[in-house]
């Protein structure tokens, strides 16, 4: 999980020229997407918008890279807004702030190896007609996003999610493979009630307002 994790946060700096609004645009496009396909699947999902938004960065064409920017962009903001609530519902509760604090750990580190990249490309004394000076930096930010997307399905979904969604025996069988434990240990058992206590409190305040407008 942790694996996935890492990979997705690396996304955001190696796009280090994406326009906010673009980010925005996916944050908001990625609510709609984790609620009706899951986490796990919204993940993968904007993980292959970043990717064709990379590849399209690297065509010498400089209407399509732009669009190329938009795109990847949209995937960035929509990968920024899934990772954490991804790894909040995933991670136990004793380890849920470190996992928060390894996320801003990986996005400073990343900004550090874009700035090693850039700089690494800076020295390349390539001819004028040669492209791969900048197809290589441009090109370096597919790496992190071809991990995240070939790990990501391999990541069960979160219990969180299917018991939300009346999948509640998935949802407890995901939960004993995330804490590899049987389903009768003490910990297991007092996890999954608070989570279908949320979850139902969660349920009857949204449906609160509606019961209210209908008498």
């Amino acid at each position: 999980m942790l694996a996935a994790g890492v990979c997705s946060f690396l996304l955001a700096p190696f796009s280090h020229q994406t326009d906010h609004r673009q980010g925005s645009a996916g944050s908001l496009l990625a609510w709609p997407t984790s609620d009706y396909l899951g986490r796990k699947w919204s993940v993968f999902l904007w993980g292959i918008v970043f990717m064709i938004g990379a590849v399209m960065q690297m065509i010498s064409n400089y209407n399509v890279l732009l669009a190329g920017r938009f795109i990847g962009g949209m995937g960035v903001g929509a990968s920024s807004m899934l990772s954490p609530q991804f790894l909040a519902e995933n991670a136990p509760k004793s380890v849920r702030g470190s996992m928060t604090a390894t996320y801003n750990l990986m996005i400073v580190t990343s900004l550090m190896l874009a700035f090693w990249v850039n700089y690494g490309v800076s020295r390349w004394h390539a001819a004028a007609n040669d492209d791969g000076q900048w197809r290589t930096a441009m090109g370096t930010q597919l790496i992190p996003g071809a991990l995240m997307c070939i790990m990501v399905p391999f990541i069960p979904e979160t219990p969180r999610y299917l018991i939300n969604h009346g999948k509640s025996e998935q949802g407890m069988k995901n939960l004993i493979k995330l804490r590899k434990l049987p389903a009768e240990h003490p910990y297991v058992q007092t996890e999954y009630q608070e989570i279908e206590a949320q979850v139902r409190n969660e349920q009857e305040v949204s449906f609160s307002p509606l019961r209210s407008s209908m008498t």
